[in-house]
């Protein structure tokens, strides 16, 4: 999830994630320069209780804008979820709070873990929009923490609803990508489509998972595979169907396979969820996300507050910050002035 140009591609010790010349930095997604989106970067480090602040937003000692630069240090998925919503609603401000930390089991992120403690567990009390998640790799390498993630991203959700004192916040995720490093990827795959069908839910609404078996556009070897703006309009598109009360897009959902007398396997879908299936032999070199257009009108302006969590590992870093709030109404006065320690 923290994916992006200045930690994963810029330099030589990051040539890895090209894939050999794979990719390009021409394939990359351009940099958002928006000066109506901003963002704050969590540090990876578990020490103490208050929030860590990754170095860029301590040196800026506020919220980043988006600016062609600074977007340099900002999460791909991030930048082209703001995009979209920034496309349905020109005269919204977005405002993302990146909490990344890649290469961690999903259990340091629920409550008693110590990525929790001082990640999240500090943000009580903010009034957000929704949490977007992309991880599970870490959890596809043994068996054990992989037949464990359904239970654990069920707690997840309910925790972080807590945290934030609302039951039926917006909840996304992508379900783990093609790419084939780890023994039971497709196990924590399973347990998320799972999830969104576990009693354990305290609220089933409002929760969605996003496809990325079919965005990768060729480099499903990659383990930062390409297709950051097909998920970004994906996930867009389900948040502001939530918004604006509509039915929620999701991509066909399994319900059971059988082998068929003639060697073949039937497949089965959910209801409702594989209207108008069919199979398709794409370009996927060449596929491109269209921003999601709404003609809702916009009654109302708002910071849109957007948790986003973890992949790969960086150094950790630690200060302390004055956060600065927008002047919007959709954060809560008595937050208006606050002081956070994040560090």
């Amino acid at each position: 999830m923290e994916l992006n140009y200045s930690q994963y591609y810029e330099g030589s010790g990051n040539a890895y994630n090209f894939g050999g010349g794979l990719v390009t930095t021409d394939d990359l997604p351009k940099q958002l320069s928006d000066k109506n989106v901003h963002f704050v970067a969590s540090a990876n480090s578990s020490k103490g209780t208050d929030f860590p602040l990754r170095d860029v937003n301590e040196q800026a000692d506020s919220w980043l804008e988006a600016t062609t630069d600074n977007s340099q240090h900002f999460s791909y998925l991030a930048q082209q979820f703001a995009i979209q919503l920034r496309a349905a609603h020109p005269n919204v401000p977005v405002g993302i709070i990146q909490t990344a930390w890649g290469g961690t089991p999903i259990r340091n992120h629920v409550k008693g873990g110590d990525i929790y403690a001082n990640h999240i567990a500090p943000l009580e009390g903010f009034h957000v929009a929704g949490v977007l998640w992309y991880q599970g790799c870490d959890d596809s390498m043994n068996e054990a923490t992989a037949l464990a993630y359904e239970s654990q991203m069920t707690s997840l959700i309910n925790q972080y609803r807590a945290v934030f004192d609302q039951d039926d916040l917006p909840f996304l995720y992508v379900q783990l990508a093609r790419w084939p490093g780890y023994q039971y990827t497709q196990n924590v795959r399973f347990a998320q489509l799972s999830t969104l069908k576990n009693v354990g839910l305290h609220n089933a609404s409002n929760v969605a998972m996003t496809v990325s078996l079919d965005t990768d556009k060729g480099t499903s070897t990659l383990i930062h595979p390409l297709g950051k703006d097909i998920l970004g309009a994906r996930m867009a598109a389900q948040y502001l169907a939530m918004s604006e009360g509509k039915a929620v897009p999701n991509g066909p959902l399994i319900a059971h396979a059988k082998h068929a007398s003639d060697g073949t396997i039937v497949l089965s879908f959910q209801k409702g969820t594989a209207t108008g299936l069919q199979a398709e032999n794409p370009i996927i070199r060449r596929l491109r996300a269209q921003p999601y257009l709404t003609t809702q009108p916009i009654r109302t302006r708002r910071l849109w507050m957007v948790l986003l969590m973890l992949q790969y590992r960086l150094p950790n870093h630690c200060k302390v910050l004055k956060l600065l709030t927008f002047p919007e109404n959709g954060v809560r006065q008595r937050l208006q002035s606050r002081v956070i320690r994040l560090c």
